[in-house]
């Protein structure tokens, strides 16, 4: 995961930099966890899948690939917020590309997700990306 951080900050950047993702969560936008006392709503960005070579035919790793999960969590009264700012997530990665130092970015994909869920405490709502970058 190590390699991949430039790709972390890239995402984590263009999250807290989105105007409506912004309104919602502030820069309450978190990498691996959130302190218990975070206010919310708030994001949470994990690696769910190893990064990797991908190779295609019979070459040489032609891109690198990692899945990566928002978790967006709110103890609002219903899911009306969890909803929106995953919306909003959407609007920011579905097919898009996101501004690299030192890679080409490739491609930016929705593989999945899941909830809204309450857990007890808290709305969830997860949405997976694959990333695909040189």
């Amino acid at each position: 995961m190590a390699d991949n951080l430039e790709v972390v900050k890239a995402m984590v950047a263009a999250a807290k930099s989105d105007m409506a993702v912004a309104a919602r969560v502030s820069n309450r936008v978190y990498f691996g966890w959130a302190e218990d006392d975070v206010a919310m709503p708030f994001i949470v960005l994990y690696p769910v899948s190893p990064d990797g070579p991908v190779r295609c035919f019979a070459s040489d790793a032609d891109f690198q690939e990692v899945t990566f999960q928002w978790s967006v969590f709110d103890r609002g009264p219903g899911v009306a917020v969890v909803e929106g700012i995953k919306s909003d997530l959407d609007l920011v990665f579905d097919r898009k590309t996101l501004s690299l130092d030192s890679k080409t970015f490739i491609s930016c994909e929705r593989t999945g997700g899941f909830g809204p869920e309450w857990d007890g405490t808290a709305w969830n709502r997860m949405v997976d990306y694959r990333i695909r970058f040189k």
